[in-house]
């Protein structure tokens, strides 16, 4: 009877999990709680390995492999049911515990870490984007040289920030905050260039975008108008730039806004416009016509009228266009443009 007691006793010991050893080892209730405390050591890493996943932390990933490691040396010393075993499982499950500790630490930190790294590269990301952006051009070698450094130097920190070590990415965005407020303040060398040019080209830029709105407005090209929104946007952005005192920027976004409005004037007044007009009203004529074959009436033979009309315009445009004669295009070309406007208005309420 006390042999199969004791039998059941050692199968109970070696089946329960057993922890911290504080007495000396291969006493029973020592064995059965460092049994446990290697099995609690168990759960806490795969509790870990699923943060760690989800992190993808690769400096995390590989204390939490080592701790693996050191809890299945402790389980392996544990299997050889020996004092010296045990006490060689004890030390090494404290150390797999310690380490896994850490990495569920790292992961704590990391998680807030993470998120002010991110949003202040993002944010100097955004602001050396402004520099390249609206730099003017031929700003000079020192300008070039210190915006390479900056790219450089924010390149070097997306590479911490991604590898985790987020506290020489932080100094590095840091770094580079500086050199773009050097760039682009008044004490700059871009900024000292700056200050003395903007007043004198933001009153030529103001008058060419004047300019190009009474293009865009008898030309009615899409691409045009697109152009003459772009230059006002960018001459906004300007003056923006120019009142936080970011001079060269502001000289920048001056120049992007004078070619946008350039480009709208160029597009109204370009052969390529006025060959996109002839195609766009040949397409109307075509479409009205059609129509007309399908309705009667006063109305629809006052259009048909109209559109004989814009025909011939058409027809004249076509041969002005080929022989280079810009001017009599254009003035063929609205005359079609009215013809068929304004038969399709007589045909609004035709059934």
């Amino acid at each position: 009877m006390l042999r199969r007691f004791t039998i059941a006793l050692l199968a109970v010991l070696f089946m329960l999990p057993i922890g911290e050893l504080s007495a000396q080892p291969g006493q029973l209730g020592d064995v059965l709680r460092l049994r446990s405390e290697l099995e609690r050591n168990r759960s806490l890493i795969e509790r870990a390995r699923e943060q760690v996943e989800a992190r993808q932390d690769p400096i995390a990933a590989r204390l939490l492999e080592t701790a693996g490691q050191l809890l299945q040396q402790a389980f392996d010393a544990f299997d050889e049911r020996t004092p010296e075993g045990y006490e060689v499982a004890r030390r090494l499950g404290e150390q797999s515990r310690r380490t896994t500790l850490d990495v569920l630490a790292r992961l704590r930190d990391s998680e807030s870490s993470d998120e002010k790294v991110l949003a202040r590269l993002e944010q100097v990301e955004e602001r050396l984007r402004q520099v390249r952006e609206f730099m003017p051009p031929n700003p000079g070698r020192g300008v070039e040289s210190l915006y390479t450094t900056a790219r450089r130097a924010l390149d070097r920190a997306w590479e911490f920030y991604r590898a985790g070590n987020y506290r020489p990415a932080l100094k590095l965005a840091e770094q580079v905050d500086r050199t773009i407020r050097r760039l682009t303040g008044p004490g700059g060398p871009g900024g000292r260039r700056a200050i003395g040019q903007f007043d004198e080209r933001r009153n030529g830029v103001g008058d060419l975008i004047a300019q190009a709105r009474l293009a865009v407005a008898d030309c009615e090209s899409p691409n045009a108008e697109r152009l003459l929104a772009e230059a006002e946007r960018r001459l906004i952005v300007a003056d923006e730039l120019h009142g936080a005192r970011r001079y060269l920027l502001a000289l920048g976004a001056l120049a992007d806004a004078r070619n946008a409005a350039s480009r709208a004037i160029r597009d109204c007044a370009g052969e390529d416009n006025l060959q996109r007009r002839y195609d766009e009203l040949s397409q109307e004529l075509t479409r009205l016509e059609e129509r007309l074959g399908e309705v009667t009436g006063t109305a629809a033979d006052g259009a048909r009228k109209l559109a004989d009309q814009a025909g011939e315009q058409l027809r004249r445009a076509a041969d002005e266009l080929a022989s280079g004669r810009v001017d009599e295009a254009t003035i063929s070309l609205r005359a079609a443009q009215l013809a068929l406007r304004q038969a399709n208005e007589l045909l609004r309420g035709a059934p």
